[in-house]
């Protein structure tokens, strides 16, 4: 291959042009000098060169490698614009004023970069040249093939499992009970669906080859009651091994299979114990050389040999059936998918005289393709077709064979290989600008010792070229330099699949960590120029997994330590559940209350549901139909006043099938909507927004846009699948050293007919291929995890045992022949290579923290570095109070205020202190005081009994009402100040308030600062409750406003005492610190200062709020009462540090 520098000289080559670059070796910045190259030409007039910006196409395979071209090619041509306009140089033979033109008509066209995916630009040729191809083109694209898969597999299911029989049946059902395990096998067999055309096996094969293994079965049952009498005194002539074939055993053994004989044969079951009387076992010299076998022996031996299973069969019919039921539903519906598109174009262009081909060339004269050895079949014919026997364009393929690992989006090497053949110039780039020194010679030497370290003769490894201004690279842990390459090995000889995912992720888990813990020290420090060290955040590690279930695994133990991580393939969707569907409709009707498909679509909601029968009740009664409409009319109110996720909870209250609705989801979805009600204060464009993102099936994940956006303190979990592309200063590679080696049934049989009988074969070549193919893609995985890397890796590694086989991993095969065959790690060989580049370390010392969080307390770790997992809660004033009961118990001077009076008596006369005491009457004084218009009452005033008809009688009326009008009519304050002066505009009766906890609710830290700052709390104990995330809520009886400031009233009904003089100020004050009604007024008075802070102009605490009133009822027994008030003024500084500890600052 050609050096690169050739390549600026000789460029473009017409024809194909292929450049070979290794990971790290800058091969998006060569695809933009090569581009800017061909402007820069043009420009200067050269006889070869006319290209413009809409003339150069570049395509990709993914959006983020898109976006990531356009993004670099806009940054280096401002660079370029930089050098040659304010430094004033000029291009070749050219003015000033003519290189400014240049560049102001690249600024202009910039916008319009030629830049796509492959089906992107495929799909756009198609829609520009619909009236020249042949076939008609559907308008929807399909995006997500597997929701319609899912469905083809459904309908399969139903059409063939009631048609089949019983007998065969119950074998499938065995393997495939529901539809979704069978679209799990099926959906990696759609690619294949040209080897699947050539056999079409159908239901009666099904039967047929039912019958025959169980005819098989028969004949060997039948052969063995007819010699079972022979077999002991023919085993008796045979030199057997005599622990294993004692008498017991084998008259246990031949009773045991009499009775399998004697039994009917309706499955495929074979008992284990048959393989001793095979040929295979009993293989041993006779004592008489003229003893003939019996027949049973060579028979069982054959049995044992089949396979016994319509898997195979059934797989096949059902992919054929699956794809041709798929393709039907597309027909119907008009769909398309990729794979059609790629197809439909290859039909236009193979055509003699194709007026696509033509309007392709004419277009682009040049094609850059990057990640080139991603390319399928189709495409690959698709663009031979275009450019191969073209003298006019050139195609340029940019890519790496060794990093080629999409085997599951039908990418092949295979073509990459054809075009190494067919292309007339080759280059190669393989100077590693990426990586330390130290990781490059590491990487060379595990892949540079073989002759073909990817198992394929066609992919050779050469050795990379280390770039010098990355030698500064390193990583200091406690002022020492790290090696790049860190293995840690399990000090124990053998090890389970399931102990080597412990291990190695208590591993990974405990290192970064220790990382983490010591950068909050300031004792670990990253370097990339010369005595320049940056402090390690936990956004520059990055854990490589294969898949979700090692993210899993990887997640949980980091959570263990506490430590904040996210798996960037993660896919959540709220918009997609069930809840918010019935959230848009119930929105809906709100805007449009008269619409009745609206409404009916309301009444099959879990908040309004109850069951069909009063459905249609409802719908016969207009007097029901009334009521609802007026509840959410109110409902509507509440939208506009206090915002969506008071309504909603109002709404998830009432409703009658609270049970049915996950409580969980439906928070998280309010909290969500609430946000975004906050920004879009039109009702009709917020439901708009909502309605598009639930039409929308495609799942949320987190894109590479959206990880910049997390913060700096969240270690990243990502797939060496997606960080292909990526870089990372430090990288862990925890489960690199398991290899599964499962092939499917698909790949492992072949079927033929003969005579109408069935012969199942197992294909020993394919499953060669497909196991050197696997383990090629493995050998690859490692190479491209290795690469991502920049300063330090960490690999961990240990001897898996399998069940039948050792697992022979990707590392082990490269370190092979280099070992001591004694040795099962690779010790040896790695502590031989540089001392500078390898470390190799004991997981002994790992192994001995059992408890790694409590070894994690006892550290003091900033907060900022370490995540606490919590649960998501609800939290009020009583929740708090009920975890209190120990504490309000030892507290000595409640013992004065003890005493149990007799309520029970039978009560003449009644009053404020003998009127009944509970929960109950405490609920009822609440509701008539919040059903009363203060300014209207007067000494006439009657409670209305209908409301209230349960708890009071026509006795405790009469005192009732004169008991409330004194309670309102008794001044509070002062003697100028009572609630029958208050106006309706003056005050708010039961107002409900959220308050979010943004972090965490910090125990420790809310009790130092009400202890600080609030007299009340300083002399009782501290606060007893586990930290948790939510919201903080509650209700506020009465919030007042007057002269000027805003006051907090709470009703107690609390019974100190038979008379007016237990009531007093130390009593009261005995009932609060008892109670701990502390919490309860710092937690009002907080939610009063955020809620006057929202919607108060120029509002300052000290002015405005007035402070907290408690009303102890049984104390107003006349209108001139002094006893029963509790006020307090609380201060600002406890109210602003309660602000801050919620808002999570």
């Amino acid at each position: 291959m050609n050096k690169i520098n050739s390549l600026f000289t000789e460029f473009p080559k017409k024809g194909i042009t292929l450049i070979e670059a290794s990971a790290g070796t800058g091969k998006t910045f060569t695809i933009i000098k090569l581009y800017f190259t061909l402007l820069f030409n043009t420009f200067l007039k050269k006889k070869k060169y006319n290209y413009s910006i809409k003339n150069l196409l570049l395509l990709t395979f993914t959006k983020n490698s898109q976006l990531e071209l356009k993004s670099r090619i806009f940054n280096y041509f401002k660079k370029i614009k930089k050098k040659y306009i304010q430094k004033k140089k000029i291009l070749k033979n050219k003015t000033i004023e003519d290189t400014f033109n240049f560049f102001e008509k690249i600024e202009k066209n910039i916008c319009d970069l030629e830049i796509y995916t492959i089906h992107s630009f495929f799909w756009k040729i198609l829609i520009e040249n619909q009236f020249i191809c042949s076939n008609e083109i559907p308008k929807k694209i399909l995006k997500n093939i597997h929701k319609l898969l899912l469905k083809s597999t459904k309908y399969f299911w139903r059409k063939i499992f009631y048609t089949l029989e019983k007998n065969v049946l119950y074998i499938l059902l065995k393997k495939w009970k529901t539809p979704i395990i069978l679209y799990k096998t099926i959906i990696s067999f759609t690619k294949f669906q040209k080897n699947i055309y050539k056999i079409y096996p159908t239901r009666e094969i099904l039967t047929k080859q039912h019958n025959h293994f169980l005819k098989i079965i028969k004949n060997t049952k039948i052969l063995w009651i007819k010699e079972k009498k022979k077999i002991l005194p023919f085993l008796k002539n045979f030199k057997l091994n005599k622990r294993i074939y004692t008498l017991k055993n084998t008259i246990n053994w031949i009773n045991q299979i009499t009775k399998w004989a004697f039994e009917k044969t309706k499955d495929y079951f074979l008992p284990k114990i048959l393989k001793y009387f095979s040929n295979q076992k009993l293989k041993f010299k006779k004592k008489n050389k003229n003893l003939k076998n019996l027949l049973i022996f060579q028979n069982i031996e054959n049995l044992l040999q089949t396979n016994f299973s319509l898997n195979e069969i059934f797989l096949k019919l059902s992919t054929i059936e699956i794809f041709f039921i798929f393709q039907k539903i597309k027909i119907k519906k008009n769909y398309i998918d990729f794979d059609d598109i790629n197809k439909l174009i290859l039909k236009n262009i193979k055509k003699k005289k194709s007026l696509l081909k033509k309007n392709i060339q004419k277009k682009y004269p040049i094609i850059f393709v990057d990640e080139c050895q991603d390319i399928d079949m189709i495409q690959n014919k698709i663009f031979l077709f275009l450019y191969q026997k073209s003298k006019i364009n050139s195609l340029i393929l940019v890519g790496d064979p060794k990093q080629s690992i999409y085997s599951f989006r039908n990418a092949d090497l295979k073509y990459y290989f054809f075009f190494q053949k067919i292309a007339k110039k080759k280059y190669f780039l393989n100077t590693n600008y990426r990586s330390s020194p130290n990781i490059v010679h590491a990487i060379n030497e595990l892949f540079g010792y073989k002759n073909f370290p990817f198992i394929l003769k066609k992919l050779l490894y050469q050795n990379s070229k280390i770039n010098m201004k990355n030698k500064h690279f390193s990583f200091f842990v406690k002022n020492v330099k790290q090696k790049s390459l860190k293995f840690f090995l399990c000090s124990q000889k053998q090890i389970t699949k399931k102990e080597y995912f412990k291990i190695s992720a208590k591993e990974c888990a405990y290192s970064i960590a220790n990382w983490i813990l010591l950068k909050s020290q300031k004792k670990t420090t990253i370097t990339f120029q010369k005595n320049k060290h940056i402090n390690l955040l936990p956004k520059d590690i990055a854990v490589l997994v294969k898949n979700k279930n090692e993210a899993k695994i990887i997640k949980k133990e980091l959570s263990k330590i506490n430590i904040k991580s996210f798996y960037t393939s993660e896919k959540k969707n709220f918009f997609l559940k069930k809840i918010t569907l019935e959230i848009l409709w119930i929105l809906e009707y709100i805007l449009d209350i008269e619409n009745e498909n609206k409404f009916q679509k309301i009444l099959l909601t879990k908040f309004f549901y109850e069951n069909i029968y009063e459905i249609h009740q409802i719908n016969l009664k207009i007097k029901k139909k009334i009521k609802i409409q007026k509840k959410i009319k109110k409902y509507s109110k509440i939208w506009k006043k206090n915002g969506i996720f008071e309504m909603f909870y109002n709404i998830y209250q009432n409703s009658k099938n609270i049970f049915k609705i996950n409580y969980k989801e439906f928070i998280k979805i309010i909290t969500i909507l609430e946000k975004k009600d906050q920004t879009i204060k039109n009702k009709i464009f917020f439901v708009q927004w909502l309605k598009s993102k639930i039409q929308k099936n495609s799942e949320y994940s987190i894109d590479d846009q959206e990880i910049s956006n997390f913060s700096k303190n969240y270690v990243q979990i990502i797939t060496i699948f997606k960080s292909k592309g990526l870089e990372y200063p430090i990288v862990w590679i925890p489960f690199l050293n398991f290899y599964d080696q499962k092939i499917n049934l698909f790949f492992k049989t072949n079927i033929k007919i003969q005579k109408k009988n069935i012969i199942i074969q197992n294909i020993h070549k394919n499953c060669k291929n497909l196991e050197k193919k696997n383990f090629s893609e493995e050998l690859r995985l490692l190479y491209v995890a290795l690469t991502r890397c920049q300063i330090h890796c960490c690999i961990s590694l240990a001897f898996i045992l399998h069940k039948k086989k050792k697992n022979n991993n990707s590392l082990n095969f490269l370190l092979k022949n280099r070992i001591n065959k004694k040795k099962l790690f690779f010790k040896n060989y790695l502590q031989n290579t540089s001392k500078n580049i390898i470390q190799i370390y004991d997981t002994k010392t790992i192994l001995k923290f059992k408890n790694i969080t409590s070894f994690y307390k006892k550290k003091n770790i900033q907060k900022n570095f370490i995540k606490i997992l919590l649960p998501w809660e609800i939290l009020s004033y009583s929740k708090i109070l009920k975890k209190q009961k120990k504490n309000i118990q030892n507290i000595h001077f409640f013992s004065k205020n003890n005493q149990k009076f007799n309520t029970k008596k039978k009560i003449n006369v009644y009053t404020s202190y003998n009127f009944p005491s509970g929960k109950e009457y405490g609920k009822l004084l609440h509701k008539i005081l919040k059903n009363i218009n203060f300014f209207k009452i007067s000494k006439n005033f009657q409670i209305n009994l209908k409301k209230y008809s349960d708890l009071i009688s026509k006795k405790k009326q009469n005192f009732l009402s004169k008991w409330i009008y004194n309670i309102i009519h008794c001044p509070i304050l002062s003697h100028s100040f009572s609630l029958n002066q208050l106006k309706k505009n003056q005050y708010i009766q039961e107002m409900q308030f959220y308050i979010p906890i943004e972090k965490q609710f910090d125990v420790i830290k809310f009790n130092k600062i009400i202890k600080n700052f609030d007299f009340n709390s300083q002399i009782l104990p501290e606060i007893e409750y586990s930290c948790i995330t939510g919201m903080l809520t509650g209700f506020i009886d009465l919030i007042c406003f007057w002269n000027n400031q805003y006051f907090i009233i709470d009703y107690k009904t609390n019974l100190l005492g038979p008379k007016n003089k237990d009531y007093n100020k130390k009593n009261i004050k005995i009932e609060i610190m008892k109670h701990r009604y502390d919490i309860q007024y710092q937690i009002y008075s907080l939610a009063l200062h955020r809620y006057l802070k929202n919607n108060l102009q120029n509002y300052q605490f000290t002015i405005h709020f007035g402070g907290i009133i408690y009303l102890f009822l049984r104390a107003f027994d006349n209108i001139k009462n002094k006893n029963g008030i509790f006020f307090h003024q609380p201060k600002k500084i406890l109210i602003e540090k309660l602000d801050l500890l919620f808002s999570g600052k």
